[in-house]
């Protein structure tokens, strides 16, 4: 695993939230961004992650599922800001 910027599948989403998800997965410490990244992958399993990070399966939905709540916490930031910003 390196750190830094992870470049994302084409999927699609309009460009300014793609920005945001993107942004908001970079801001994810290295083992979570890894994680996700990987699950948008479509040819890694759970099986094949399990072996990558050498984990269980429970392990890899812990990681998943303390990922994503960052990154709802990332989002609701986000919303709280541009709230503040145009009631302001």
């Amino acid at each position: 695993m390196t750190s830094g910027t992870i470049s994302f599948p084409q999927i699609y989403v309009p460009e300014r939230r793609t920005g945001f998800f993107e942004h908001a997965v970079n801001g994810l410490d290295e083992r979570h961004r890894s994680i996700i990244t990987d699950l948008l992958d479509e040819d890694m399993t759970w099986d094949i992650m399990m072996e990558r990070y050498h984990v269980s399966h429970t392990m890899i939905g812990k990681y998943r599922k303390a990922a994503l709540k960052e990154l709802d916490k990332q989002y609701e930031l986000r919303d709280r800001q541009v709230e503040a910003f145009v009631l302001g």
